[in-house]
């Protein structure tokens, strides 16, 4: 039909379940039960994406904290199917030695809150589990720090390739280096996304 074909519809869609989602992320609980969600800029995307402007003094960051919201611009697809739940992100830093750094949130791992669980298909996991595949994804921002590697879509068998939604234990099955190789994407290309200072930036 024309609706299933408009852009503008399907863009609309995707906003209208991002906020849903985002909405329905807002009731979980942290470890502290208090909300781990709040006025605090601590769960926002820009907060943890301008981590490198503030100097951490490190090049990799681990958190517990949710890390969920919404931008006027920047969303990728399968985060906003998340409701703007995001498992990292790497980007400039002023200081770094690499010239960027990343974060990585196990909330989305260690939670046993519902919602978390359902994107995780769910699947619950024990500590021990948990912590090796967070391990194992997070070698997901490794690759655009080092390498500078893009995302492969739907090329499972690559680490680069984002998770859809929360399916950890697929998406780790699902990894082969060989076959990665063989699907020989563009993304997989060293150098291919670049995460200087944009111009214009102090």
């Amino acid at each position: 039909s024309a609706v299933d074909t408009d852009p503008d519809m399907w863009k609309k869609r995707l906003a209208g379940t991002h906020l849903e989602r985002l909405e329905r992320l807002r009731e979980i609980r942290a470890a502290d039960g208090k909300p781990a969600i709040d006025e605090t800029p601590l769960n926002e995307w820009l907060y943890w994406d301008t981590l490198g402007e503030r100097d951490p003094g490190f090049d990799i960051t681990v958190t517990n904290q949710l890390i969920a919201s919404v931008e006027y611009n920047g969303a990728d697809i399968h985060t906003a199917l998340r409701g703007g739940l995001l498992l990292g992100t790497t980007s400039y830093a002023r200081h770094g030695a690499l010239g960027a750094q990343f974060w990585w949130s196990v909330f989305p791992f260690l939670s046993a809150d519902v919602q978390i669980a359902a994107m995780r298909g769910g699947e619950h996991y024990a500590a021990e589990e948990a912590a090796l595949l967070a391990g194992t994804l997070a070698a997901h921002e490794l690759g655009h720090l080092l390498f500078r590697y893009g995302h492969p879509f739907n090329v499972h068998a690559c680490i680069m390739s984002p998770t859809p939604m929360l399916r950890f234990r697929e998406a780790v099955r699902l990894l082969d280096a060989a076959a990665c190789r063989a699907a020989n994407d563009p993304a997989m290309a060293a150098g291919v996304i670049d995460l200087r200072r944009p111009e214009g930036v102090q």
